[in-house]
């Protein structure tokens, strides 16, 4: 059996082949990782959201706070840490005004109905004012996860749920 190196650098020979050659290499059902490949399941094209299925999302006035409500389910078979992220703009900066997180761990086969801690996000009025732009990101598992978008708000939709 040839060692991984060797297997390695066989596939790149044929990467590299494939793309002068302007189609994609066969693969060889001998090299590790094979499997992987034909099913796309090889690293970088996994789920982001790593089974944690996200919906009925809602935006809820609290008062002096405005709380955005998911329904996280866990299709998977692992427990799984799970950060909601909220980042709040205001027109005069690309960077957030401020970041709010919500951090919780999901079992197996749970569907939970999830809010930010503390009654959800305080806004002061100035801040209600002028923000222009509510972004909600969610990651799934621990430091090595990427967060991805799940909502946008601009500061209209927020003023509009709090008028309410």
């Amino acid at each position: 059996m040839p060692t991984r190196r060797a297997a390695l650098a066989a596939l790149g020979i044929s990467v590299g082949l494939a793309g002068c050659l302007g189609g994609p290499p066969e693969l060889d059902p001998q090299l590790p990782g094979f499997e992987e490949a034909e099913n796309g399941t090889a690293d970088g094209e996994a789920d982001p959201f790593s089974g944690i299925v996200f919906r009925e999302q809602t935006l809820q006035d609290k008062g002096a706070a405005i709380d955005f409500v998911v329904t996280a389910e866990n299709t998977g078979t692992e427990r799984q840490p799970i950060t909601l992220r909220a980042f709040l703009y205001t027109d005069d900066s690309n960077e957030p005004l401020r970041t709010v997180d919500r951090v919780f761990d999901l079992r197996p086969g749970v569907e939970e109905r999830v809010g930010f801690p503390n009654g959800g996000i305080r806004l002061s009025s100035s801040e209600r004012e002028r923000l222009s732009r509510l972004v909600i990101n969610a990651k799934v598992g621990g430091y090595g996860a990427n967060f991805q978008e799940l909502a946008t708000y601009s500061g209209e939709d927020v003023r509009a749920v709090v008028s309410d």
